[in-house]
């Protein structure tokens, strides 16, 4: 079966305070037999009842994958540790830091990501931290688990000769 295009009522419809309307109005009309329709600017589309069934399956998952991004994204911790070093430290002392940091994700199973990078920013208002590391937490009870887990506290010491100064912020991811 042939759908029959049909575009004579959206004569000169434009601008979106329009768009209501033109749903409304959409939403009253019947097709042929077996068709369903689309709204555009352009007018109203029909199109086969396969290929609606198509559409509609395609449009339920970019919104079921929406839905799942955003609450994903809500169940995340972020743990934000910034590091100053000292003037005294050797650029081997700052990747034992680096690689040392990097380990606790394999040692600390409550991590549940980490990533980190040294300071790129143009603006000059670093007050002199040079690295950000951000570790990546399902709940607040991993965060603390973290924190007190050994490999955390041996980290704690390893780190202390070589850093000036630490800034530590923890937050709830949010979109």
């Amino acid at each position: 079966m042939e759908c029959a295009g049909n575009d004579s009522a959206f004569g000169g419809l434009g601008g979106t305070g329009l768009a209501l309307r033109a749903v409304v109005w959409a939403a009253q009309q019947r097709g042929p037999a077996g068709c369903v329709f689309s709204v555009s600017r352009a007018g109203v589309i029909w199109y086969g009842a396969d290929t609606m069934k198509i559409i509609a399956a395609v449009i339920f998952a970019l919104v079921l994958s929406g839905m799942l991004n955003h609450a994903v994204a809500a169940e995340k911790l972020q743990h934000v540790v910034c590091f100053k070093f000292k003037d005294t430290a050797t650029p081997q002392d700052i990747q034992k830091v680096e690689k040392a940091f990097a380990a606790l994700k394999g040692k600390i199973p409550q991590v549940a990501g980490l990533e980190w990078g040294t300071n790129v920013s143009k603006e000059n208002k670093d007050k002199g931290f040079t690295h950000c590391f951000i570790v990546t937490f399902k709940s607040e009870a991993d965060r603390d688990t973290y924190i007190e887990a050994p490999a955390h506290k041996e980290f704690v010491k390893l780190v202390g000769p070589a850093v000036a100064d630490v800034f530590v912020i923890d937050f709830w991811l949010k979109n």
